[in-house]
């Protein structure tokens, strides 16, 4: 049962040694949302651990839904989580160097767990394994532990990594 104590707020952080660290995040309260390749974090928990009501949760997805599609388009970062250990550690160390980058990268990392919602609507199993497994790499991070799918449909799927 000790994996389960990792499942929740675990993060890779890869490094040019070689070596991965994963930390386990104690007393984090929000999720990452990853949609039109822009990260969002929502807390799902109060300052008092009470749990956010639904309808409440409801309003801030469907806020974050609408800001997604504000602004001019980004290069996402989460791409590069996709990338080699060691491309990826290279990079990670260079945009670290950055106060608004480190700020930004804590917070995902500290995620409970990400929330992906995906534009793309799987018609067979083998779409749906395509689309888990990288869809087009803008809306995934690879360095968390748990990934939660909703497509279009709000069709749900799960993928541990």
């Amino acid at each position: 049962m000790y994996q389960y104590t990792r499942l929740f707020g675990s993060y890779r952080v890869p490094l040019a040694s070689g070596r991965d660290e994963c930390p386990v995040v104690k007393g984090s309260r929000h999720i990452a949302v990853m949609i039109n390749d822009r990260i969002f974090t929502l807390d799902i928990f109060r300052k008092d651990g009470r749990v956010v009501p639904e309808s409440d949760l409801r309003v801030a997805l469907e806020q974050i839904v609408k800001k997604s599609r504000e602004g001019g388009t980004q290069a996402p970062i989460s791409v590069f989580t996709s990338q080699g250990r060691d491309a990826w550690a290279a990079n990670r160390t260079h945009l670290l160097a950055d106060s608004l980058n480190q700020r930004s990268l804590n917070e995902v990392d500290t995620a409970l767990f990400v929330v992906v919602l995906d534009p793309h609507e799987p018609a067979t199993l083998g779409e749906a394994n395509e689309i888990l497994s990288h869809g087009d790499m803008k809306n995934r991070y690879y360095n968390l532990s748990l990934f939660l799918f909703l497509s279009l449909s709000l069709s749900l799927f799960l993928s541990l990594s």
